[in-house]
């Protein structure tokens, strides 16, 4: 994997968020940006750290499905009751975001009879409660038949009648008697495939913990969460609206960060290896990737399988003589597709038409190809394409004959 370099601003915020966490005071904090912009390698980066540096503290995660997310109800969550209660595995767990984990057994053990006392009601929907019957043995059996027996009803599954609420409420109560334990960091990625349920979760969550010592993190790209799904506003934009109430400051944009320190970022990852590539090549990278985490990490990628980047005999990365900046690397192809599927027609027919005059190219010539006025395609390119979904931006005014062309570029 490529070094994590160029966050160190943005992890001393988590950093900062962590410690006022740790006093009691509960904290939310969103990563948000596009696809690319590193997110998830921030929540990597300050999953590992923590887990390092604070051995009294436990991490979670969960990751929301862009197949399954939005009709796979509390999927993040069930992930993080699964990882806490050790449910999944005997050994421990897998966490997506700083590899794998073995918490204590006995934190393991605690959990899970917290978890029967305070939240009888989340077995076997948050985790399956023949694994707790495993793991706690003839207690949890009687426990959960007990259970059976009050509520009248046997088997998997929510009970008849159960509402939402009752299911928020035990696991925020489970989480806070956790917590009471030992501090917490849960940690929640790709919020905007998150379904409504676990979005409400999330909030009731947030509410609920600020005199707890637990940091609720969480990642979401902008864009899909600003723009909604389907012209209907996304589950999560009025809880980020009604959290900003209670916490002030929660978000950290990693794409207004990346535009001022896309070189930087480009020096520091160029760096973390031995090398001797001048400065030319560094602005030539740049101009091609404008510094954006993912783009440029796999055009270097790129660049070293077709040899035009070459590790020396001196063991230093140099550019070689016949340095070729051709072609798209196979991830970043993949992201720019699908944010390109995920367009209203008329923006990708005129994004089609477009690349047919060009990397650079020319509002007027573009509006006659497509019989359709200027200043509305002006629009389209600068408020949509460009400020919306960063897929062109203004390039430059030209005149030509007394005439002032718009140039945009990809």
């Amino acid at each position: 994997d490529a070094a994590f370099v160029g966050r160190e601003e943005e992890l001393a915020r988590l950093d900062d968020a962590w410690a006022e966490a740790c006093t009691g005071h509960g904290r939310v904090v969103f990563v948000t940006g596009e696809p690319g912009d590193g997110k998830s390698a921030l929540l990597n980066a300050f999953a590992t750290r923590l887990r390092e540096r604070e051995p009294d503290a436990q991490v979670a995660d969960g990751d929301c499905n862009p197949q399954t997310g939005t009709s796979d109800a509390f999927l993040p969550f069930r992930e993080i009751l699964a990882e806490l209660t050790g449910t999944e595995t005997e050994t421990g767990n897998t966490g997506e975001h700083g590899g794998t984990v073995q918490p204590p057994s006995h934190w393991l053990q605690a959990t899970r009879n917290i978890l029967l006392e305070h939240g009888p009601d989340l077995v076997d929907i948050f985790v399956p409660g023949g694994a707790l019957v495993t793991r706690l043995g003839a207690q949890a059996a009687d426990r959960l038949r007990k259970k059976d027996r009050d509520t009248g009803h046997a088997g998997a599954g929510a009970r008849p009648g159960l509402e939402r609420r009752h299911l928020l409420e035990q696991y925020t109560n489970v989480i806070r008697k956790v917590a009471a334990e030992r501090p917490l960091a849960l940690i929640v990625d790709d919020l905007h495939w998150a379904d409504e349920a676990s979005v409400s979760l999330m909030f009731h969550l947030a509410r609920r913990l600020q005199e707890r010592p637990v940091l609720l993190l969480g990642a979401y790209r902008a864009n899909e969460v600003h723009e909604g799904r389907d012209a209907d506003t996304h589950a999560l934009a009025p809880v980020i609206n009604e959290l900003k109430r209670y916490f002030g400051d929660i978000t950290i944009d990693l794409q207004s960060t990346q535009e001022a320190g896309g070189r930087r970022f480009i020096d520091e990852l160029l760096d973390a290896e031995a090398n001797d590539l001048d400065r030319r090549f560094r602005e030539d990278l740049f101009r091609h990737t404008g510094g954006q985490a993912l783009f440029t990490v796999e055009m270097l990628h790129h660049l070293k399988e077709q040899g035009s980047l070459v590790n020396a005999d001196h063991g230093r990365w140099i550019a070689s003589p016949d340095l070729a900046w051709d072609g798209l690397p196979a991830r970043v192809d993949g992201v720019i597709r699908e944010r390109l599927r995920r367009l209203p027609t008329e923006h990708r027919e005129l994004l089609e038409a477009a690349a047919v005059l060009g990397e650079q190219f020319h509002v007027e010539p573009l509006a006659l190809m497509l019989d359709r006025e200027p200043r509305s395609l002006r629009r389209a390119l600068s408020d949509d394409l460009s400020r919306s979904h960063r897929l062109v931006q203004a390039d430059k005014l030209e005149r030509l004959d007394g005439l002032r062309l718009a140039r945009y570029a990809f």
